[in-house]
């Protein structure tokens, strides 16, 4: 009954692997809870495993899961290399239309996604992989408008605003929380971290509008409101 950013069960599920995870993967999954336009998509994709690199869930538990019970493939989980991708390309120059659909190396949260529907068949859940607080938290160490001005995102600043909004407040409901692997000082000091910078970024673009939504949510949250 703690969690109304997302599916409760879900929730509990990602407590059983966020002990382990680095501070990149905690973020990635938080964010894949929190929907955003598919329009501003290509602007928020995840980045490619040479830019934002798997961490410890991913390389120590999750792949192996997937490989081992046949719910992922070794060509989703193990970026081609440049001359392996050259020589793709080149193979479906001269074989436009007989090659099979391509395969692409898939993100933390669907591997996720994946294991969970293994698990609980019968729960349909939806994620958003996107990359967009984690980039302003880690790349940009919390200024927003360096971050929107980079990407090209001034239309967009409205979204991307709420966005991290909504994100602390469930980093609020994951706090009330501990992993089942993993210190649960350090996660807490962790999401704590975390959700102050969030805060003190989304103060400097908007303090009245900071204060009064994440005070009218957390009304809302206290009078049973979903």
């Amino acid at each position: 009954m703690k969690f109304r950013g997302t599916n409760p069960l879900y929730a509990l599920f990602l407590l059983q692997h966020l002990g382990i995870a680095d501070r990149a993967e905690r973020l990635q999954i938080f964010e894949s809870l929190l929907e955003l336009p598919t329009s501003i998509g290509p602007s928020v994709r995840v980045p490619k495993q040479d830019v934002l690199p798997n961490g410890r869930l991913s390389t120590e538990r999750l792949d192996p899961m997937l490989l081992t019970m046949g719910l992922a493939t070794t060509d989703e989980l193990v970026p081609k290399t440049e001359e392996e991708e050259e020589a793709e390309r080149e193979q479906r120059r001269h074989f436009a239309g007989w090659m099979e659909e391509r395969t692409y190396v898939i993100p933390l949260a669907e591997k996720l996604r994946r294991l969970f529907e293994y698990e609980y068949p019968k729960v349909e859940i939806r994620i958003f992989p996107v990359w967009s607080a984690g980039e302003i938290l880690l790349d940009f160490k919390g200024d927003f408008n360096k971050y929107i001005v980079s990407k090209g995102m001034q239309k967009q600043e409205g979204i991307i605003f709420r966005h991290l909004l909504r994100l602390i407040l469930l980093l609020d409901e994951f706090l009330g929380m501990s992993p089942k692997d993993g210190s649960s000082d350090e996660w807490k000091a962790d999401l704590t971290d975390m959700k102050e910078t969030l805060f003190a970024c989304c103060t400097a673009v908007d303090p009245k509008s900071t204060q009064e939504i994440l005070e009218h949510a957390k009304e809302r949250n206290v009078d049973g409101a979903v």
